[in-house]
C-alpha cells in the first residue's frame, strides 16, 4: 500500500498510470475502511461527491476503470454515510463503466465490473464478501489497461 502511494507522488507518471494507482490505491485504503483518505486519493479525478468523475486526457479503458473505482467508492461511502441517492449514482457509474468495457471487447472487467454491479443491488455488505466479488481484485491487479 505505501508502495501504491509512493507512486502516486512520481511527476514522471502519465495521466493514465496516474489514474490506475489512484484506483488501485483507494480500492485497499476502501478494503481498509479508510474512505476519507481513498476519496482524497481519487480526488484528481473526482472532485465532488454524487458527481461524475473527470475523464478528460483518459484512455478508454483508463476512463472505464475510474468510472468502476469511483462507482465502488460512491456506493461505500454512500451507505456508511446515509446518503439517499449515492446508491443510483453507484450503480449509475458502474453500469456505465460496464458499457465501456463491452465497448472495449474487455470480458475480464466486464465479469469484475458487473460482479460489483451485483453487489451493489443487493445494498448487503456481505454480497460484496461473496466469492465472486471476493475474485475481483484478483482480477483488477492482474491486468495492466491500456497505457498511453
Amino acid at each position: 500500500m505505501r508502495t501504491t502511494l509512493a507512486k502516486l507522488d512520481s511527476s514522471r507518471l502519465t495521466l493514465n498510470e496516474s489514474a490506475w494507482l489512484r484506483c488501485q490505491a483507494a480500492v485497499e485504503l476502501k478494503d481498509r475502511g479508510d474512505y476519507d483518505r481513498a476519496r482524497e486519493v481519487m480526488r484528481p479525478f473526482w472532485q465532488k461527491f454524487g458527481e461524475r468523475p473527470e475523464l478528460e486526457g483518459l484512455n478508454p479503458p483508463m476512463a472505464a476503470e475510474v468510472l468502476l473505482h469511483v462507482g465502488i467508492l460512491t456506493r461505500w461511502i454512500g451507505s456508511k454515510n446515509q446518503i439517499s441517492d449515492a446508491q443510483d449514482v453507484a450503480k449509475d457509474l458502474i453500469s456505465e463503466s460496464i458499457t465501456l468495457f463491452e465497448s472495449l471487447g474487455d470480458p475480464l472487467r466486464v465479469a469484475a465490473a458487473r460482479a460489483r454491479y451485483a453487489a451493489r443491488r443487493t445494498k448487503s455488505p456481505a454480497a460484496a464478501r461473496s466469492p465472486i466479488a471476493r475474485s475481483v481484485p484478483e482480477i483488477r491487479t492482474t491486468t495492466w489497461p491500456a497505457s498511453g
